[in-house]
Protein backbone atom coordinates (compact mmCIF):
# COMPACT_ATOMS: atom_id res chain seq x y z
CA UNK A 1 0.00 0.00 0.00
CA UNK A 2 1.08 3.51 -0.97
CA UNK A 3 0.63 5.85 1.58
CA UNK A 4 0.19 9.76 1.33
CA UNK A 5 0.05 12.56 4.11
CA UNK A 6 -2.61 14.95 3.72
CA UNK A 7 -0.12 18.03 3.61
CA UNK A 8 2.01 16.45 1.09
CA UNK A 9 -0.61 15.58 -1.17
CA UNK A 10 -2.05 19.56 -0.88
CA UNK A 11 1.43 20.56 -1.13
CA UNK A 12 2.15 18.56 -4.33
CA UNK A 13 -0.82 19.61 -5.99
CA UNK A 14 -0.21 23.48 -5.34
CA UNK A 15 3.15 23.13 -6.63
CA UNK A 16 2.20 21.08 -9.36
CA UNK A 17 -0.51 22.57 -10.67
CA UNK A 18 0.55 26.35 -10.10
CA UNK A 19 3.53 25.78 -12.16
CA UNK A 20 1.61 24.25 -14.91
CA UNK A 21 -0.49 27.67 -14.74
CA UNK A 22 2.75 30.05 -14.79
CA UNK A 23 3.59 27.76 -18.49
CA UNK A 24 4.35 30.06 -20.86
CA UNK A 25 5.11 32.99 -18.22
CA UNK A 26 4.48 36.17 -20.75
CA UNK A 27 1.31 34.68 -21.83
CA UNK A 28 -0.06 34.33 -17.97
CA UNK A 29 1.13 37.60 -17.38
CA UNK A 30 -0.11 39.80 -20.09
CA UNK A 31 -3.78 38.74 -19.40
CA UNK A 32 -3.06 40.61 -16.06
CA UNK A 33 -3.91 39.47 -12.59
CA UNK A 34 -7.12 38.59 -10.82
CA UNK A 35 -8.86 38.14 -7.25
CA UNK A 36 -10.30 34.55 -6.22
CA UNK A 37 -10.70 33.29 -3.17
CA UNK A 38 -11.01 29.43 -2.65
CA UNK A 39 -12.38 27.92 0.31
CA UNK A 40 -9.85 24.73 0.64
CA UNK A 41 -9.69 21.88 3.92
CA UNK A 42 -8.50 22.81 6.83
CA UNK A 43 -6.03 20.19 7.37
CA UNK A 44 -4.54 21.34 4.40
CA UNK A 45 -4.50 25.27 4.35
CA UNK A 46 -1.31 26.39 5.94
CA UNK A 47 0.26 23.60 3.15
CA UNK A 48 -1.67 25.26 -0.30
CA UNK A 49 -0.50 28.61 1.20
CA UNK A 50 3.08 27.80 1.26
CA UNK A 51 3.35 25.99 -1.47
CA UNK A 52 1.37 28.75 -3.95
CA UNK A 53 3.04 31.80 -2.21
CA UNK A 54 6.60 30.29 -3.48
CA UNK A 55 5.83 29.73 -6.87
CA UNK A 56 3.74 33.01 -7.17
CA UNK A 57 6.58 35.05 -5.57
CA UNK A 58 9.49 33.01 -7.53
CA UNK A 59 7.64 33.59 -11.08
CA UNK A 60 6.47 37.43 -10.04
CA UNK A 61 2.75 36.41 -11.12
CA UNK A 62 0.70 37.20 -7.58
CA UNK A 63 0.75 37.02 -4.48
CA UNK A 64 -1.44 34.65 -2.08
CA UNK A 65 -2.80 35.35 1.94
CA UNK A 66 -5.60 33.73 4.51
CA UNK A 67 -8.79 34.93 5.83
CA UNK A 68 -11.33 33.76 8.11
CA UNK A 69 -10.06 30.27 6.89
CA UNK A 70 -10.12 30.71 2.66
CA UNK A 71 -7.16 31.63 0.30
CA UNK A 72 -7.26 34.58 -1.19
CA UNK A 73 -5.15 34.36 -4.32
CA UNK A 74 -4.48 37.07 -6.84
CA UNK A 75 -2.64 35.52 -10.04
CA UNK A 76 -3.36 35.62 -13.76
CA UNK A 77 -6.46 34.03 -15.17
CA UNK A 78 -4.66 31.20 -16.54
CA UNK A 79 -3.31 30.05 -13.08
CA UNK A 80 -6.45 30.91 -11.76
CA UNK A 81 -7.98 28.21 -13.70
CA UNK A 82 -5.37 25.19 -12.67
CA UNK A 83 -5.58 26.10 -8.96
CA UNK A 84 -8.81 26.04 -8.84
CA UNK A 85 -8.67 22.62 -10.56
CA UNK A 86 -6.22 21.83 -8.11
CA UNK A 87 -8.30 22.36 -5.06
CA UNK A 88 -11.42 20.93 -6.15
CA UNK A 89 -9.40 17.47 -6.30
CA UNK A 90 -8.55 18.52 -2.64
CA UNK A 91 -11.61 17.62 -1.57
CA UNK A 92 -12.43 14.53 -2.92
CA UNK A 93 -11.43 11.17 -0.54
CA UNK A 94 -8.72 9.70 -2.04
CA UNK A 95 -9.50 5.84 -3.62
CA UNK A 96 -10.63 2.84 -1.92
CA UNK A 97 -7.86 -0.07 -2.48
CA UNK A 98 -8.84 -3.22 -4.01
CA UNK A 99 -10.91 -5.31 -1.20
CA UNK A 100 -10.72 -2.32 1.34
CA UNK A 101 -14.40 -3.07 2.22
CA UNK A 102 -13.35 -6.69 3.29
CA UNK A 103 -10.47 -5.88 5.37
CA UNK A 104 -11.14 -5.71 8.79
CA UNK A 105 -9.64 -2.96 10.91
CA UNK A 106 -7.93 -3.72 14.31
CA UNK A 107 -7.61 -0.37 16.36
CA UNK A 108 -6.04 0.07 19.48
CA UNK A 109 -6.23 2.93 21.89
CA UNK A 110 -4.25 3.78 25.19
CA UNK A 111 -4.84 6.58 27.42
CA UNK A 112 -1.45 7.54 29.07
CA UNK A 113 -0.68 10.16 31.82
CA UNK A 114 2.24 12.44 31.77
CA UNK A 115 3.92 13.56 34.36
CA UNK A 116 6.94 16.07 34.56
CA UNK A 117 8.02 14.35 37.85
CA UNK A 118 11.07 11.56 36.81
CA UNK A 119 8.83 8.56 37.29
CA UNK A 120 9.93 4.48 36.71
CA UNK A 121 9.54 3.56 33.21
CA UNK A 122 6.31 1.62 32.84
CA UNK A 123 6.65 -0.98 30.24
CA UNK A 124 3.59 -0.99 28.80
CA UNK A 125 3.81 2.21 27.11
CA UNK A 126 7.69 1.90 26.06
CA UNK A 127 6.10 1.17 22.38
CA UNK A 128 4.65 4.39 22.32
CA UNK A 129 7.50 6.03 23.52
CA UNK A 130 8.52 7.80 20.54
CA UNK A 131 5.25 9.34 19.78
CA UNK A 132 4.40 10.64 23.06
CA UNK A 133 7.85 12.56 23.15
CA UNK A 134 7.15 14.00 19.99
CA UNK A 135 3.34 15.02 20.87
CA UNK A 136 4.22 16.39 24.08
CA UNK A 137 7.45 18.38 22.91
CA UNK A 138 7.86 21.69 24.66
CA UNK A 139 5.47 20.45 28.25
CA UNK A 140 8.60 19.05 29.99
CA UNK A 141 6.77 15.46 30.74
CA UNK A 142 9.80 12.93 31.83
CA UNK A 143 7.44 9.77 32.89
CA UNK A 144 4.82 7.79 30.97
CA UNK A 145 2.00 5.48 32.94
CA UNK A 146 -0.67 3.39 31.41
CA UNK A 147 -3.95 4.75 32.66
CA UNK A 148 -6.57 2.78 30.13
CA UNK A 149 -6.43 0.14 27.15
CA UNK A 150 -9.37 -0.37 24.60
CA UNK A 151 -9.31 -2.44 21.27
CA UNK A 152 -11.98 -3.18 18.57
CA UNK A 153 -11.94 -4.83 15.37
CA UNK A 154 -13.66 -2.44 12.88
CA UNK A 155 -15.19 -2.82 9.57
CA UNK A 156 -14.51 -0.55 6.73
CA UNK A 157 -16.69 2.73 6.77
CA UNK A 158 -18.53 0.85 9.15
CA UNK A 159 -19.57 2.73 13.17
CA UNK A 160 -17.71 1.25 15.91
CA UNK A 161 -17.32 1.66 20.07
CA UNK A 162 -15.29 0.54 22.33
CA UNK A 163 -14.88 1.66 25.93
CA UNK A 164 -12.59 0.50 29.71
CA UNK A 165 -13.68 2.25 32.97
CA UNK A 166 -12.43 5.33 31.92
CA UNK A 167 -12.25 5.47 28.22
CA UNK A 168 -14.77 5.45 25.93
CA UNK A 169 -14.46 5.45 21.83
CA UNK A 170 -16.84 6.31 18.99
CA UNK A 171 -16.39 6.99 15.30
CA UNK A 172 -15.60 5.26 12.12
CA UNK A 173 -12.54 4.20 10.26
CA UNK A 174 -12.14 4.04 6.30
CA UNK A 175 -9.55 2.33 4.36
CA UNK A 176 -7.93 3.41 1.17
CA UNK A 177 -4.62 3.94 -0.65
CA UNK A 178 -3.88 6.65 1.57
CA UNK A 179 -3.99 5.21 4.82
CA UNK A 180 -7.02 4.51 7.71
CA UNK A 181 -8.89 7.99 8.13
CA UNK A 182 -10.27 7.80 11.52
CA UNK A 183 -13.07 9.68 13.09
CA UNK A 184 -13.28 9.71 16.58
CA UNK A 185 -15.00 11.11 19.60
CA UNK A 186 -13.50 10.08 22.53
CA UNK A 187 -14.45 10.41 26.24
CA UNK A 188 -11.96 10.37 29.09
CA UNK A 189 -12.35 9.91 32.69
CA UNK A 190 -10.47 9.44 36.21
CA UNK A 191 -13.35 8.89 39.16
CA UNK A 192 -10.48 8.69 42.00
CA UNK A 193 -8.79 12.30 40.47
CA UNK A 194 -12.07 13.95 39.81
CA UNK A 195 -10.78 14.54 36.29
CA UNK A 196 -12.55 14.63 32.88
CA UNK A 197 -11.90 15.16 29.37
CA UNK A 198 -13.28 15.08 25.87
CA UNK A 199 -11.73 14.69 22.47
CA UNK A 200 -13.02 14.62 18.53
CA UNK A 201 -10.83 14.64 16.14
CA UNK A 202 -10.58 13.35 12.53
CA UNK A 203 -7.06 11.53 11.04
CA UNK A 204 -5.41 9.56 8.39
CA UNK A 205 -2.51 7.20 9.72
CA UNK A 206 -0.31 4.37 8.51
CA UNK A 207 -1.13 1.24 9.17
CA UNK A 208 0.82 -0.01 12.10
CA UNK A 209 2.11 3.54 13.51
CA UNK A 210 1.51 4.80 17.11
CA UNK A 211 -0.16 8.32 16.69
CA UNK A 212 -1.40 10.46 19.50
CA UNK A 213 -5.04 11.71 19.13
CA UNK A 214 -5.14 14.37 21.63
CA UNK A 215 -3.82 15.44 24.98
CA UNK A 216 -5.75 17.03 27.89
CA UNK A 217 -4.56 18.32 31.08
CA UNK A 218 -5.83 17.71 34.59
CA UNK A 219 -5.85 20.49 37.51
CA UNK A 220 -2.78 18.66 39.04
CA UNK A 221 -0.67 19.83 35.86
CA UNK A 222 -0.20 16.26 34.44
CA UNK A 223 -1.21 15.40 31.30
CA UNK A 224 -3.55 13.18 29.39
CA UNK A 225 -2.62 11.50 26.04
CA UNK A 226 -4.55 9.39 23.85
CA UNK A 227 -2.54 6.99 21.13
CA UNK A 228 -4.21 4.92 18.62
CA UNK A 229 -2.63 2.30 16.52
CA UNK A 230 -4.48 1.13 12.99
CA UNK A 231 -3.51 -2.64 12.79
CA UNK A 232 -4.43 -4.27 8.83
CA UNK A 233 -3.80 -8.29 8.64
CA UNK A 234 -0.40 -9.41 7.77
CA UNK A 235 0.98 -6.34 10.69
CA UNK A 236 2.51 -7.51 12.95
CA UNK A 237 0.96 -7.80 16.43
Amino acid sequence: MRIFKPGGVALAAALMLAACGTEGGQTANAQGPVLEVYDVPPAQLIAVEQALSGVLRADQTGSVSRSDGRLLVLAPPAIQESLGEAIDTLGTPPAESEGARDTPIRLRFWLVAGTSDPAPADPRVEALRPALEAASQGLGLQGYRLQGFTEVLASHAQGFDSATSNLVIRGGSRLSEAGVTLDVDMDMKQTDDDWDARIQTRVLMDPGEFLVLGTSAAEDGSMRLVVVQAMLPGNAP
